[in-house]
């Protein structure tokens, strides 16, 4: 075992948890320039840019109601009282990614956000609601009850926007819709967000008794489509739309990668039928030449076909 990986719990060194570690270790330029590669061509990640976790060295994974290194304060402020009716600290959570960066979009500072996958139940066994334990104390009750507000007023925003049906919802695929939600409030307070459902493909390493890994871009697509339809319009997928005012664009992407060495190359896919089918994005090693900012729109090419606006809609 990589002696990197013993920093994580022996249950998260498998699938992809360890992979998104992976995705974040390296040097600056290493880890922009992967990071880049998910979410091009709509944000580009800088070496000066902060993400979390940091490789495996901080494992941290952001929430929004308290990350003072991805938000500002007062812009964290506004995501507790959205999330929580009651907020008393300590160890109250919301919504989590499991890899979140500083990036620009448009030119303004926004959000790059990963949910990641490694193999089909990790995202089938998502279809449940968000649980209330038995003993829950008065304060949680309250809040779970909230919960249905603050994604109520997700989907009344997303209907409004869209003018389609929108069922984001506490009791049915709580974490896509949960994902979702905050993706809606983040750019209510200014920041244009990049939301990316990662699957990583053949990661053998899940091959165990009823696991099945993803074994091409194609199933990827299929799984998050499927999981996806009861809660959101199909067509809201791989596109750049306008959302307060803000980008807000959520891609379906895949990548293959060890689960225990670093990434040599990494090379993003779409997916056959999504409407950037094409996309093989490339990142090399970075070297000490590298440019201070991660690649631009120019070097995101489509089998040799630079990314033009064909993809891009308003809400």
């Amino acid at each position: 075992m990589n002696d990197l990986l013993g920093k994580l719990r022996k249950s998260q060194q498998r699938g992809s948890k360890p992979r998104c570690h992976w995705i974040t270790h390296g040097t600056p330029a290493e880890v922009s320039a992967r990071l880049t590669a998910l979410a091009c061509p709509f944000a580009e990640v800088a070496k000066s840019d902060h993400w979390m976790p940091c490789g495996f060295d901080k494992l941290s994974e952001a929430q929004f109601h308290r990350v003072a290194n991805l938000l500002a304060e007062d812009q964290c402020r506004q995501i507790r009282t959205w999330w929580f009716r009651i907020y008393r600290g300590g160890l109250q959570t919301s919504p989590s990614f499991d890899i979140a960066s500083t990036c620009t979009v448009d030119g303004t500072s926004g959000l790059l956000l990963v949910e990641a996958k490694a193999h089909v139940g990790e995202l089938t066994g998502e279809e449940r609601g968000k649980p209330l334990k038995l003993d829950a104390s008065n304060g949680g009750r309250t809040n779970h009850d909230h919960i249905v507000q603050a994604i109520a007023w997700a989907n009344s925003i997303f209907h409004d926007a869209t003018g389609k049906t929108w069922q984001l919802s506490r009791d049915n695929r709580y974490q896509m819709s949960n994902r979702f939600a905050m993706a809606c409030k983040l750019t209510s307070i200014g920041v244009p967000v990049v939301l990316v459902y990662l699957g990583f493909l053949n990661a053998k390493d899940m091959s165990l008794g009823a696991e099945r890994p993803f074994a091409s871009s194609d199933e990827w697509r299929h799984a998050v489509l499927t999981h996806s339809t009861a809660i959101l319009p199909t067509e809201t997928w791989d596109r750049r739309w306008e959302l307060h005012g803000r980008t807000f664009a959520p891609l379906i992407r895949s990548v293959e990668i060890p689960v225990d060495r670093p990434c040599d190359l990494f090379k993003t896919q779409a997916g056959e039928h999504s409407p950037q089918s094409d996309t093989a994005q490339q990142v090399a090693p970075a070297t000490s030449g590298l440019d201070e900012a991660a690649p631009d729109d120019s070097k995101c090419s489509l089998n040799g076909k630079h990314v033009l606006d064909d993809n891009m809609g308003a809400w």
